[in-house]
């Protein structure tokens, strides 16, 4: 619930859309609101709830991720607009001495470089941060090695159709927690709760584990591992279905 609802509220993106409440709350008790206004105000929120909906009753989850909200939050960015206005006007009142004309640009460049800074944070994270960094180069290293050795680039799996889950049918089929390395390695991810994969139906060719004190001791009936790769403190395992044991 906690995620359900942090998703939710920076869907709104809540730089501005904090800046809007109060000016929404305001008009209304002034009687100033407009039915245009309730008409973006229903866009918006109801965007948000036919979101939510969908994804509970297809998917049984109380979920909503914020890339999901954010393509409508610039809807409320009239009322955001009134409300540092009427911020800054508060401002030039009671504080003058520091919110003038000749602050004003170094008010906005502050922000802007703020704003920039958060939107290229995940980015930034993942050059700085040293799991990510990790889970990349194992990704690009593993990939490579699995291309190469797998060989038959055109090889594909007959599955059923699924609307509603994406699948590119192509081998190799990978089991792994580096949720892009079958896409890297020509192939595709699975998972163990796949239900082909329960069924019977198909089997991973290969699976990539990890485990951060050292070489994975856990063991695959019908799996060699044919490849360990060290990078940083974590160790990865490529097990292969049949593979000659390393």
């Amino acid at each position: 619930m906690i995620e359900f609802m942090d998703s939710l509220f920076k869907g709104f993106y809540p730089y501005f859309f904090l800046f809007a409440i109060p000016v929404i709350i305001m008009r209304i008790y002034r009687h100033e609101w407009k039915v245009e206004e309730s008409i973006l105000l229903a866009v918006l929120l109801g965007h948000a709830f036919l979101i939510v909906m969908q994804i509970l009753i297809f998917d049984k989850s109380l979920y909503v991720s914020q890339r999901y909200l954010i393509p409508v939050a610039p809807v409320a960015l009239g009322w955001s607009a009134i409300g540092m206005l009427e911020l800054w006007g508060w401002l030039r009142s009671k504080i003058p001495v520091l919110a003038n004309r000749a602050a004003a640009p170094v008010v906005f460049a502050v922000c802007a470089i703020a704003l920039l800074a958060d939107s290229a944070g995940p980015t930034i994270k993942d050059y700085t941060s040293l799991q990510k960094k990790t889970e990349r180069n194992a990704t690009l290293q593993i990939a490579e090695f699995i291309r190469n050795d797998f060989g038959d680039h055109a090889a594909r799996v007959n599955r059923e159709f699924d609307c509603f889950i994406y699948r590119s049918n192509r081998r190799p089929l990978i089991i792994s927690d580096l949720h892009v390395l079958g896409y890297c390695a020509g192939g595709q991810n699975i998972s163990v709760e796949d239900a082909d994969v329960k069924n019977g139906r198909i089997s991973p060719d290969y699976i990539v584990d990890c485990n951060v004190n050292g070489q994975s001791e856990t063991q695959y009936p019908g799996f060699s591992r044919i490849k360990s790769i060290q990078i940083n403190n974590v160790q990865y395992a490529v097990w292969k279905a049949g593979g000659k044991l390393l």
